[in-house]
């Protein structure tokens, strides 16, 4: 009996140390999967809002009104989906904007968290999707552009917001949709649904210096402080490449600027300063290309830093060994045209041929000194070619052509100087003078001097060009352009449109790229 007893206890024992050891293994599985459910949810998008437009809106946390006046909203129906249309073509009553304010419960004055925004929009003509939201820093801040591609089906496009304030500032709303440009007559804008989602803001990023060997800087850029770089001529561009998924640029000043990523198109963001978020919806993970364009000689574009994913980097991107440089007025700085500096025939050679690119050109400029013209000074580009700053600094240091040196150098000048009554003579003397200054600053480079697309002051022209050019400079080229454009491919008769300077550009290109082997 003894034996049995003392079996019995073992066997009690073991089986309670057994299930004490199953229940504390329990406890501890069901502790660490709450441990990682939490961890889990903490890291899970909040929930969003949401608005279906139609003739009777489906709210959910989004309230949309009718800009301007909403006795000019139109509803309707097309390929399944009801939606909101802009009324902008309308003489009265007309609705410009279609606005979105977001529940106060949801999303107010809002610093924490970054915010994804996606609207439904109809893709029909070839306008441009416009969103203006309130941010951080003020209560209309442009999203980039979204260009129409006239598929005539539904498209979504998510706008992810990184300085989203959200204070109803925007009108009484939060943010707002409307359209640009588009067919004649002008497109309108129609929008089936919007969604809002508050995403958990990522760790602070890592900021690049314009100083970082990776950023590399194309034009005539003003290098004097290490905190911010300055351009003043339009169609100056900085490029790199880098990792990650996001990119901002900081500026110190407002400008207009283009920015295309991995090669795609020209985005523009216009009128931004500060912190500007140029990825708003984000990248796939890996190495991605940017550039950075002034719009205009408008535009003096004030780059002080980047900043990337934390964790991410620049990387070298490789420069062209040739750079056209382009000088002349407003025909070679893109006035008129649809993305002026880059719609511009300069522009778009240097892009054909792979070669980096300048445009040292200013509407209204004369070549002759001391001529008001059309431009805000009497300064000729005899005179201002040779200085760091366009015409609108009358104290500009001169430039230091030690830079860079032009592979090839394209003139296009005389138009205004027609225009004003600058003799021939005068003319023809001071262009002399100025293809002899060039050939100083660039003694190795092919320059071209063009005939002015409507012919003005031809004549002296191609005598300044003889005269050089009999005078030993072998290197120096005239180009005929008679018959290379028409009325037809003018917007008033004077500045080539934009399938003007594509014409342009495609025989120049052809011109040029024997020069750049």
């Amino acid at each position: 009996m003894a034996t049995k007893h003392y079996g019995f206890k073992r066997f009690t024992i073991h089986f309670w140390v057994n299930s004490l050891l199953i229940i504390s293994m329990l406890i501890l599985v069901s502790c660490t999967q709450h441990q990682l459910i939490n961890a889990t949810s903490n890291e899970e998008e909040v929930e969003e809002v949401s608005v279906i437009l139609g003739g009777t809106p489906i709210e959910n946390g989004i309230h949309p009104f009718a800009g301007d006046n909403p006795a000019g909203l139109i509803t309707g129906t097309i390929a399944g989906k009801s939606y909101w249309q802009t009324n902008k073509n309308s003489d009265v009553p007309r609705t410009n904007y279609l606005y979105m304010n977001v529940s106060d419960t949801y999303l107010k004055n809002n610093t924490e968290f970054d915010v994804e925004v996606s609207v439904t929009f109809f893709d029909s003509g070839n306008g441009k999707l416009i969103m203006q939201y309130d941010s951080s820093t003020a209560a209309f801040t442009n999203a980039p552009l979204i260009s129409f591609t006239g598929t005539d089906t539904w498209k979504t496009q998510t706008y992810l917001l990184t300085n989203a304030y959200f204070g109803n500032r925007a009108n009484g709303a939060d943010f707002r949709f409307s359209i640009q440009g588009g067919s004649n007559p002008g497109a309108e804008l129609k929008i089936a649904s919007v969604n809002v989602v508050k995403k958990i803001k990522p760790l602070p990023g890592k900021e690049i210096s314009v100083t970082d060997p990776n950023l590399k800087f194309v034009g005539r850029w003003d290098k004097s402080s290490s905190s911010v770089y300055k351009s003043y001529w339009g169609g100056s561009y900085m490029k790199t490449n880098f990792t990650g998924t996001h990119v901002t640029v900081k500026l110190a000043r407002s400008a207009s600027i283009y920015v295309s990523i991995d090669g795609g198109e020209d985005v523009l963001f216009s009128q931004v300063s500060g912190t500007v978020y140029l990825t708003p919806t984000a990248l796939a993970s890996g190495s991605h290309s940017l550039r950075i364009t002034s719009a205009s000689e408008n535009d003096m574009l004030e780059i002080q830093s980047l900043e990337l994913d934390a964790g991410a980097d620049t990387q070298a991107t490789a420069l062209s060994s040739h750079l056209i440089e382009f000088i002349g007025d407003s025909i070679t700085s893109g006035y008129l045209n649809s993305k002026i500096a880059l719609s511009d025939y300069a522009w778009l050679v240097g892009e054909q041929l792979g070669a980096e690119h300048t445009q040292i050109a200013f509407p209204g400029i004369c070549l002759v000194d001391n001529i008001q013209c059309h431009s805000p000074n009497s300064v000729g580009m005899s005179n201002q070619f040779f200085k760091m700053r366009s015409v609108y600094d009358n104290d500009s240091t001169l430039w230091d052509f030690n830079t860079y040196q032009a592979r090839a150098v394209v003139i296009n000048l005389g138009t205004n100087d027609s225009g004003f009554n600058v003799t021939d003579n005068d003319f023809k003397q001071t262009y002399i003078t100025f293809l002899q200054n060039i050939r100083a600053k660039y003694p190795l480079a092919d320059i071209f001097v063009m005939k002015t697309f409507i012919g003005s002051m031809s004549l002296p022209t191609l005598l300044a060009f003889n005269t050089v050019h009999n005078g030993g400079d072998n290197k120096l080229h005239y180009i005929d352009t008679t018959g290379w454009i028409t009325a037809a491919d003018t917007v008033d008769g004077t500045h080539p449109s934009d399938a003007g300077h594509v014409k342009i550009a495609e025989k120049l290109a052809t011109l040029l790229s024997p020069y750049m082997d």
